[in-house]
């Protein structure tokens, strides 16, 4: 995916990168302007951060799992892969829209909340305990509908979000698997 994304705190548009290859690894390149590059990966096991400022970082702890989790390719794709538990919570109004709501519990006991437009049946909206996920402009890619805006919302700070806007998405690229591994400093 090619795209631009904003940040909090950050002023203007900053290109965008992100290459996945399942089950579960994933790259992020960053340009932001005035400050460089910023990337982050995951090779399946290790999640890294690369900035000018902190130099390379392996992520461990909390940071790593939630991050292990949101590399999953097939996360919300093929949801009995994911969560252990599926539940149907009903159906509530979302931006106008009418919602099914499941509740998703993952291995490790998290709770998320997945509203599905009753019209559409696509993800329009993921609520975690830590953070909201708001997915729109679907277009269909190669015969899959794909959100081209992602809004990342954090729980309890208004006006705190992270906006990604599509320009392009490819899928079965050749990928070489060093593109996921921590940088050598």
């Amino acid at each position: 995916m090619v795209g631009t994304m904003t940040l909090p705190g950050v002023p203007g548009l900053n290109r965008m990168t992100f290459t996945s290859k399942a089950p579960n690894s994933y790259h992020m390149r960053l340009d932001i302007p005035g400050f460089g590059g910023s990337s982050e990966g995951c090779d399946g096991k290790i999640v890294w951060t690369n900035n000018s400022l902190e130099g390379t970082v392996r992520l461990a702890g909390e940071k790593l799992e939630l991050k292990r989790r949101d590399s999953s390719y097939y996360r919300y794709f093929n949801f009995e892969s994911e969560f252990v538990t599926l539940a149907y919570e009903g159906r509530e109004a979302w931006l106008g829209k009418s919602c099914d709501v499941v509740k998703g519990t993952d291995r490790k006991g998290r709770k998320e909340l997945l509203y599905f437009d009753a019209r559409t049946d696509l993800l329009s909206l993921v609520k975690r305990p830590d953070s909201s996920i708001q997915l729109s402009d679907y277009r269909k890619v190669q015969g899959v509908q794909m959100p081209f805006s992602v809004v990342v919302v954090a729980t309890g700070k208004e006006g705190v979000s992270l906006t990604m806007k599509i320009e392009q998405v490819r899928f079965g690229d050749e990928v070489d698997d060093a593109l996921f591994a921590m940088p050598k400093e």
